[in-house]
This record gives structure tokens, C-alpha cells and sequence, in this order.
């Protein structure tokens, strides 16, 4: 074992060797990035993506979309938010199905079309088709009950 002078670390000199290695590694990283972004070509000024390549032509109409609450005609928005209302007494909590159900029915007489039918010793809530629930988003079980009721008692039975 070396002889060390007193005050004097063994350790220091393989500490400035491992930090001269580590300098020199940041430098050349730094050097190399350099070198990379001067191969980059810079984009000239008011120049976009699309000033070379024009837009894609669509093959293709689009499809029409299905109405939205705006798109629907007065009447029947009105009906089916009234209707809404009505089945929890005008507080107005199931009125946020509004525009699924326009979105997925149109009207209020095109609801019945979800419904299944009777099994002995189902639940109301059976009888309506899960699609509905996840078409709407509707999670509450108090909520699919009222619907549920509500479009059996549309349907007339």
C-alpha cells in the first residue's frame, strides 16, 4: 500500500481521473450534436408541409353524420326533453341523455325499437337492450330504471 502524506487523500486522484473521463464524454456529446444539427437542413422561411405535397383528395363522400339536438327539428327535441322531465318530476337529471338519445333514436317514438322481450322473472331494466346503456353512457342504476319504465310504458305494455 502507498505511503500517504498526511492531509493528503488516496482517493483524490481517481476521483479527477473519473471526472476528466466524464468531461470528456459531455464534450463529445455536445461535439456530435453539433455535428448532427448542422447535417439537419433547416426548413426555409413560409414554407409548410403541404407547400410540395398538396392534400390528399378524398375517394369518398363522407358519410352523413347522424342529427345532433341542434339539427333536429323543434318539435321533436321539445317532446323528447319534456318527456325527460317528466319521469323524474321536472329536476331535470336525466335531461343530460338529451343528446344521446337524439343522437342514437332521432325521436321519441323510435325508443321502443330497444326494447327486448319478456323473460319470466327478469328485471325491467333486462328488458331494455344493454346497447342503449353504453350508446347513452348510462351508469346510474336509477337512471336505467326510470328509462327502462318510461319505454315499456311507451311501448304499451
Amino acid at each position: 500500500m502507498p505511503v500517504v502524506a498526511s492531509g493528503a487523500s488516496s482517493r483524490a486522484p481517481a476521483a479527477r481521473i473519473s471526472n476528466s473521463r466524464s468531461r470528456s464524454r459531455h464534450r463529445k456529446r455536445r461535439r456530435h450534436r453539433r455535428e448532427q444539427s448542422a447535417e439537419r437542413t433547416p426548413t426555409p422561411p413560409n414554407k409548410g408541409v403541404w407547400e410540395n405535397n398538396p392534400a390528399p383528395v378524398p375517394t369518398q363522400a363522407p358519410e352523413p353524420e347522424a342529427p345532433e339536438a341542434s339539427q333536429v327539428h323543434g318539435e321533436e327535441l321539445d317532446e323528447l326533453r319534456d318527456w325527460l322531465l317528466s319521469l323524474d318530476s321536472g329536476r331535470g337529471a336525466l335531461e343530460k341523455y338529451l343528446e344521446p338519445l337524439i343522437r342514437e333514436f332521432g325521436n321519441l317514438s323510435a325508443l321502443p325499437a330497444c326494447l327486448l322481450p319478456a323473460s319470466s322473472g327478469g328485471s325491467i331494466v333486462s328488458r331494455i337492450d344493454p346497447s342503449l346503456w353504453a350508446a347513452c353512457q348510462i351508469q346510474a342504476l336509477g337512471h336505467r330504471l326510470l328509462l327502462s319504465r318510461a319505454i315499456v310504458a311507451l311501448a304499451g305494455e
